[in-house]
């Protein structure tokens, strides 16, 4: 692991802890998706699935969506892995 990708890692982590403790999940999923994109989906997914968890699911017109946060990384990362085949 190269020094950019463990600060990457770790600023990931970091907003993603912030988002948790402030309550304000923009900052936790900029997090997750930091860790998505940069190819830690291994790391993402649980931690959507923690947030997912922690935040319950959305009210109003995306009732529907069980776990959203979980659905919007595994969306990420599959354009992450389709677009690194084509970009290739």
């Amino acid at each position: 692991m190269r020094t950019n990708e463990r600060f990457i890692l770790v600023v990931a982590v970091l907003l993603f802890v912030a988002g948790l403790v402030y309550a304000w999940w923009p900052l936790a999923f900029l997090g997750l998706l930091l860790a998505a994109v940069c190819g830690w989906w291994l790391l993402a997914l649980p931690l959507a699935f923690l947030l997912d968890s922690v935040f319950g699911t959305p009210v109003g017109f995306l009732h529907w969506i069980a776990f959203p946060f979980t659905f919007l990384i595994l969306i990420v990362v599959v354009v992450r892995a389709l677009s690194i085949r084509h970009l290739r």
